[in-house]
């Protein structure tokens, strides 16, 4: 039997920010593998965003190994990691205007 996946606190946070400034947004949680969480379209640009929870210490706001592993062997879009819907929204428009511009992102 397969276990229900896990999101952070944040999940349901970011997500009501995307798709507040008109971003559609398709959870990939159930991946697993170190699969970012969120595949996010905004304005002719596909983003991949990892949410942690801003509420946690630091620690556990890291890439876990898997993630790490994953975002090294990605050859497509860098990966967003974002805390909070606020932030999620500001990294979001910052790489829709120029990848280089988003600062949290591995």
């Amino acid at each position: 039997m397969r276990r229900a996946h896990r999101t952070d606190g944040s999940h349901a946070e970011i997500v009501e920010h995307l798709t507040a400034i008109g971003a559609t947004v398709q959870s990939l949680a159930g991946i697993g593998g170190g699969c970012p969480d969120l595949l996010v379209g905004h304005q002719g640009v596909n983003l991949l965003v990892e949410e942690k929870d801003g509420e946690k210490a630091q620690s556990q706001r890291d890439l876990t190994e898997y993630q790490e592993r994953w975002v090294k062997r990605w050859k497509g879009m860098p990966v967003i990691v974002a805390t909070s819907g606020r932030e999620a929204v500001r990294l979001v428009c910052a790489a829709v205007d120029g990848p280089n511009n988003a600062v949290r992102v591995k």
